[in-house]
């Protein structure tokens, strides 16, 4: 009865304080890659650092990619990443550039991602998103179609969340790029009860904690970067699995638009708050009620961009082709100054259409003005 009562009683002291393991297990590092794909770009990138080439490293998603939650720039993935990286290749010459914040859903990566390329063509992508939808998985399949067609290497970091990975696995499978997948490499501890991913990889504003970061950062660092695989064969780019709609792609930025019209609005350039990939920073401006602008957008798909105004934004009506406008709330009185896509119009037939945009005279609720800021088009579906 004694040596039964010290058998509970050990349990219960394990099953209390028993913690979430720091340091991830082989077989676990094995786990966590769910693809290891082709990694012929890998090492071609990997062996230009050793031979003193720069390194553009670009960090491309939501959340998960920015690297929210985490209590400081070494303790997120990429952080822990970029140290492991400059440790193992010590002379690398490594540029890396956060793109998170203006390629916030896979849409707007996808439709930013030329710009980008054209003014830095990447070596190696981080790439990491959280949707689920159709829509949103021909996205990302369009973000990977753009990065492999200019040869360069993708790391995808598989969400959390459980649906969302097995679609993205089934595109990072098509592919043949890597897969990262935290949650896969743990599910004997998650199983056993070691590990609640619940509290131990989410902080109260569900946003990724440390360990999580950590995870990742082991399973790229530890097994797929420290443990050198076959250099695979030439790389051929298979048909698209969803869609190639976002394959083709444009960012319609102020400074490229060539109004066919325009009365009351005018061009604007903010102060270069954000570093160089800020693609946001010429606005067309406008305030009074009535002022518009015309200009040219190519695609079947199109977006606006905006940047709603904290205490002083209006609304503009947007109609493309002559059709009924939809209306963009440019205000933001709860909150502060920030970006924002919203559709326009799809389904459109291919070429080129007419936008329309005029400054409401409506004022909405909270906010004291007609203020809009138009930082672009985004259009999808462009003809090859």
């Amino acid at each position: 009865m004694k040596r039964l009562c010290v058998l509970i009683l050990t349990l219960l002291s394990v099953s209390l304080f028993a913690q979430a393991p720091e340091t991830l297990t082989g077989d676990q590092l094995a786990k966590g890659l769910v693809n290891l794909g082709n990694t012929r770009n890998l090492q071609t990138v990997f062996f230009n650092a050793d031979h003193g080439k720069e390194i553009s490293c670009a960090v491309i998603g939501s959340q998960i990619a920015a690297g929210s939650g985490s209590s400081s720039w070494n303790s997120n993935w990429i952080g822990i990443v970029s140290k492991a990286i400059y440790k193992k290749h010590p002379y690398i010459n490594l540029k890396v550039n956060d793109c998170s914040m203006y390629m916030s859903d896979p849409e707007q990566g996808a439709m930013l991602l030329p710009a980008l390329l054209k003014s830095d063509p990447l070596d190696l992508a981080f790439a990491a998103y959280s949707e689920t939808d159709e829509y949103s998985k021909a996205a990302c399949e369009g973000i990977i179609r753009q990065l492999l067609a200019r040869g360069s290497a993708i790391i995808w970091i598989l969400p959390p969340d459980r649906e969302a990975a097995r679609e993205q696995t089934e595109l990072i499978k098509h592919y043949g790029i890597v897969g990262v997948d935290a949650l896969k490499a743990v599910e004997d501890s998650i199983d056993s009860g070691l590990i609640d991913p619940e509290t131990d990889f989410f902080n109260e504003k569900h946003q990724p904690t440390d360990l999580f970061y950590s995870y990742v950062a082991q399973i790229i660092t530890d097994k797929l970067i420290d443990h050198s695989v076959k250099s695979g064969k030439k790389y051929v780019m298979p048909e698209p699995l969803v869609s190639d709609l976002f394959e083709y792609t444009s960012f319609v930025s102020p400074a490229r638009t060539r109004p066919l019209s325009s009365n009351g609005f005018r061009l604007r350039t903010e102060p270069n708050t954000w570093g160089a990939y800020n693609q946001y920073r010429k606005m067309w401006v406008a305030n009074e009620p009535g002022s518009a602008m015309t200009c040219q957008a190519e695609g079947t798909y199109i977006d606006i961009v905006i940047k709603k105004r904290a205490t002083d934004g209006g609304f503009i009506e947007v109609s493309v082709d002559g059709g009924e406008p939809v209306m963009v709330d440019c205000s933001y009185p709860d909150g502060w100054d920030t970006w924002n896509r919203y559709n326009v119009a799809s389904g459109l037939k291919p070429g080129l259409h007419e936008v329309t945009l005029t400054v409401s005279e409506e004022i909405p609720q909270g906010s004291t003005d007609t203020y809009v800021q138009v930082c672009g088009l985004m259009t999808g579906g462009i003809e090859k």
